[in-house]
């Protein structure tokens, strides 16, 4: 970047509050600014002039090549509802004060609710069986035989059950491509036929079997297939 001298620091009063950016062929930048205070310009609003480099002859330009001129001028101060002072309020608004107490009680229920997760934990070394007894849930209680609300073996269940409906989706589009269909419109397929195609995908073949006709979305006879057994069994989709 090429040094400005230091006769050309004195700007006359048209060049006063101006931004001089010269741009040439050999990519060189030379800047010369009269500034001002920045509390005294809240927001700038900026005019772009050409002028041809002989309109500065401080500078020893030559004509030919042509420069920008950026202006920087005073507007209105900014207004106090702006977006930032609106943001700032509702930050503000969203602040909750919470004393001494607040955070003894907080921390006091915290602590009563994992003794008594313990106490009711198997694997815990605080578990008591008595109390576990009394309060747990028998057949027919809302919440009987699934696990706590919210809890991560919830979660974990509900991630298994959708894995375990997509494999059951899988087998019956696989037999939907290589049964026969009937007069009725209904796709059948032999077990044998089936074993042998399915096996390359899953290793659970009569597992999502027993569990798809459990949701009616197949049928077959019998309560079990063995491979080799019952490879003459038909397999209807639903």
């Amino acid at each position: 970047m090429p040094l400005i001298p230091a006769g050309s620091r004195a700007a006359t009063g048209a060049q006063a509050g101006r931004v001089l950016v010269s741009t040439s062929a050999s990519a060189s930048l030379t800047l010369t600014a009269s500034l001002t205070p920045l509390a005294s310009v809240p927001l700038i609003d900026m005019e772009q002039e050409r002028t041809p480099r002989a309109c500065n002859p401080a500078l020893g330009l030559s004509g030919g090549n042509k420069e920008t001129l950026i202006k920087v001028t005073n507007v209105a101060p900014p207004d106090p509802t702006s977006e930032a002072e609106n943001r700032r309020k509702e930050l503000l608004s969203k602040i909750q004060i919470v004393t001494m107490s607040d955070l003894r009680r907080q921390w006091q229920s915290r602590s009563e609710g994992h003794i008594e997760r313990q106490r009711l934990n198997p694997f815990s070394e605080g578990f008591d069986h008595t109390h576990a007894m009394a309060v747990r849930l028998r057949k027919g209680d809302r919440g009987y035989g699934r696990p706590e609300e919210g809890s991560r073996t919830e979660e974990r269940g509900r991630r298994a059950l959708r894995h375990i409906h997509k494999e059951m989706e899988e087998m019956c589009l696989v037999i939907e491509q290589m049964g026969v269909k009937g007069r009725d419109g209904r796709v059948r397929v032999t077990f044998g036929r089936l074993f042998q195609r399915y096996e390359r995908i899953s290793d659970k073949v009569v597992g999502i079997l027993l569990r798809a006709r459990k949701h009616k979305m197949l049928e077959f006879e019998g309560e079990m297939l063995w491979q080799g057994v019952h490879d003459h069994v038909i397999i209807t989709l639903a």
